[in-house]
């Protein structure tokens, strides 16, 4: 059985570290391997090689030490048998934001990933949308100017990125700069509404070269996902869109954001997904920017969510085909609901969502100013037409902030008995980052879950 490494699987140096793209980390000889599995799956050549670099070592040593490593590879499928698909055993490293922060004192020479936000106009005006969009934006970056950005992520070896907007298929060189960073190694993803989503829009991104797609559902019906949307006909239409994914085996996570309009649905929309055949389905909270910041009365109250939380686990229960991957709540929550133990398998199995912002990844808006996050409002540090993206990533005051900061910084999480154990939401948002904004200010979730139950210590 010929093994290997997962094409799935990207990786970079750090340093005298290895990081690999599902965030996990590897000392310095299991790099060396990794390196060499490229070329060779001969385990005794690859000890050879080593003992070449380290002759002080025995071979025999070496010769253990590549089949230890090799052994450990394959459980966690970083290489794989040539015509295996793991693509669905991909998760992030469990304890991946401890690692970054105790390894590398959360300084990457490189974001992990990018969101390259190609325009701010949109077929859609969903109440929720963290950039009010649809808005005209006059000095958008052009085409060409994409192309720079991408080569320099290509050089950096950032790991992916992903296409959004407002819309990014309404972007006219939307195929041509997926083609593009497809070339570059990118792994070219995209979130869309999938309103323009079609089959022949599909296969022309394939060709492209497209990894995968975000795709918004945000109701089990079209009464509910369409008003949310503000967009008749958009159900059915995401819908079948979702449904040429799966024949098409492209990956496609199905992204649900959890609203006081679709609450009673969602149970349904986990449902609908694994009817579809979907692999994922990402249950996301509402974040307070953009038009949800007028709109936040959507937001569910504390014991709303502890309730929900208690549907969701026992609907997943039922589940034949789709892994659901939970919002990042407070951990208080989840204790109220379905235990803390079952949250801390969910933090295992990278099933929660993480903030990265600034840490791991960041944003280029359309115009090309850098964000910390996609949902941090007008904030920049930094504009691609003036710095290159490593300038920016290295010198940035405000992600300086954000890589320094201790969950023993952010109040009032601080005081709850929980706050080692909870993720503690995002760091982030314009009430955070923005100009009149707490950068040590909880995630204003977070806030209602102290307000109601007070850390309960």
């Amino acid at each position: 059985m010929t093994m290997i490494v997962n094409p799935r699987i990207k990786w970079r140096w750090e340093g005298d570290k290895v990081l690999l793209s599902t965030l996990a980390i590897m000392n310095k000889t299991a790099g060396e391997v990794l390196e060499l599995l490229e070329t060779t799956n001969d385990t005794k050549k690859i000890a050879d090689t080593l003992h070449g670099r380290y002759p002080s070592v025995r071979l025999d040593k070496l010769e253990s030490d590549v089949e230890v490593i090799v052994s450990q590879f394959q459980k966690f499928n970083i290489i794989v048998p040539e015509e295996y698909d793991a693509e669905s055993l991909l998760t992030i490293h469990a304890t991946c934001t401890e690692d970054i922060a105790s390894v590398f004192n959360n300084t990457l020479s490189a974001p992990v990933g990018v969101a390259c936000m190609l325009t701010y106009n949109c077929n859609q005006k969903c109440l929720h949308c963290y950039t009010l969009s649809p808005v005209k934006v006059s000095n958008e970056l052009k085409t060409h100017e994409w192309k720079r950005v991408l080569d320099e992520l290509s050089e950096l070896r950032v790991f992916y990125t992903i296409f959004a907007g407002g819309e990014p298929l309404v972007y006219r060189d939307i195929v041509e700069l997926v083609g593009y960073a497809s070339n570059k190694r990118l792994n070219p993803a995209i979130a869309t509404n999938a309103y323009l989503l079609n089959e022949k829009k599909i296969e022309e991104l394939i060709t492209a070269g497209i990894r995968g797609f975000l795709i918004s559902l945000d109701g089990a019906t079209a009464e509910v996902h369409d008003t949310f949307r503000r967009s008749k006909g958009s159900f059915d239409r995401t819908v079948n869109a979702v449904s040429i994914c799966v024949e098409r085996e492209i990956d496609a996570v199905v992204l649900a954001t959890i609203t006081q309009m679709n609450v009673h649905q969602i149970t349904d929309i986990m449902e609908l997904a694994d009817t579809l055949g979907v692999r994922r389905l990402s249950l996301v909270k509402l974040r307070k920017s953009g038009r949800a910041v007028s709109n936040y009365s959507l937001q569910l109250s504390p014991h709303e969510y502890v309730e929900l939380l208690k549907k969701i686990y026992e609907k997943e229960q039922e589940l034949q085909k789709t892994s659901v991957l939970y919002p990042d709540l407070p951990a208080v929550y989840f204790e109220k609901s379905i235990g803390v133990n079952h949250y801390e398998e969910l933090k295992a199995s990278g099933r929660i969502e993480l903030c990265g912002a600034g840490i791991v990844g960041c944003v280029v808006s359309p115009s090309g100013d850098v964000r910390p996050c996609d949902a941090s409002g007008d904030i920049s540090v930094g504009n691609v037409r003036e710095n290159s993206v490593k300038h920016i990533w290295d010198t940035s005051v405000l992600f300086k902030k954000l890589r320094e900061i201790k969950k023993s910084d952010i109040h009032p999480c601080n005081t709850c008995r929980l706050h080692d154990t909870c993720l503690m939401g995002c760091r982030a948002l314009p009430v955070q980052v923005g100009d009149t904004g707490d950068i040590y200010r909880a995630d204003p979730l977070c806030e209602e879950c102290y307000t109601t139950f007070g850390g309960e210590k």
